[in-house]
């Protein structure tokens, strides 16, 4: 149901009702109408979030969101400025739910979580190339469905619309395996070329 301009709160005033917003800089995967993006999460709290997304998210909708491959929270957008978006959580987190939202506390990197795809690829191992599914990708990694056993940890993956994206064979397994990035890619660009995939 969508909420009348009247009852959507203000920036400020959302800020103002919790003070224990945590400014961070986070990766996430929205799910809006049954459809995954990437966004970046600006600041969190127990209630809600602010996230930058490429897509135009109106207040009143509901969503989706998770930090990590298995966490799900359910939502809806409050307000929107731009390309700056306030999120409402439906229940609100437990202590430890923030805290993994938030990342490690020990230094390491958190992990990003994964939008699933089923997009047709070509992958290069060592000097050989073969035909590929792309089942998953994150600015760090993505997931590889390829009837045929690596023989080298050296991989090239090639999709439409991106660059060739070198990176490291991580696992492989009944068919599918796992690929590290060897350099991240842009969030923007990369969340520019799932919409892209969700346009066609």
């Amino acid at each position: 149901m969508q909420l009348g301009v009247s009852s959507v709160p203000s920036r400020d005033a959302d800020r103002r009702r919790n003070e224990r917003y945590r400014t961070i800089l986070r990766i996430a995967v929205l799910e809006v109408h049954g459809r995954s993006q990437l966004c970046i999460v600006r600041n969190l709290s127990t209630t809600g979030l602010q996230v930058n997304t490429s897509n135009a998210l109106l207040p009143g909708h509901c969503v989706r969101l998770r930090f990590r491959d298995d966490d799900w929270h359910e939502g809806s957008v409050i307000w929107r400025d731009a390309s700056l978006t306030g999120l409402a959580f439906a229940v609100p987190l437990r202590r430890e739910e923030l805290q993994a939202a938030l990342g490690p506390t020990d230094g390491s990197r958190p992990r990003v979580p994964r939008v699933p795809l089923h997009v047709s690829a070509h992958l290069r191992i060592g000097g050989r190339n073969y035909r590929a599914k792309l089942i998953d990708i994150s600015p760090r990694g993505a997931g590889i469905r390829l009837d045929a056993e690596p023989e080298s940890r050296d991989l090239c993956l090639s999709v439409p619309g991106l660059p060739p994206i070198s990176g490291q064979l991580r696992w492989s397994s009944e068919g599918n395996l796992g690929m590290s990035f060897n350099e991240m890619l842009p969030v923007q660009a990369l969340a520019k070329w799932l919409d892209g995939l969700e346009a066609r």
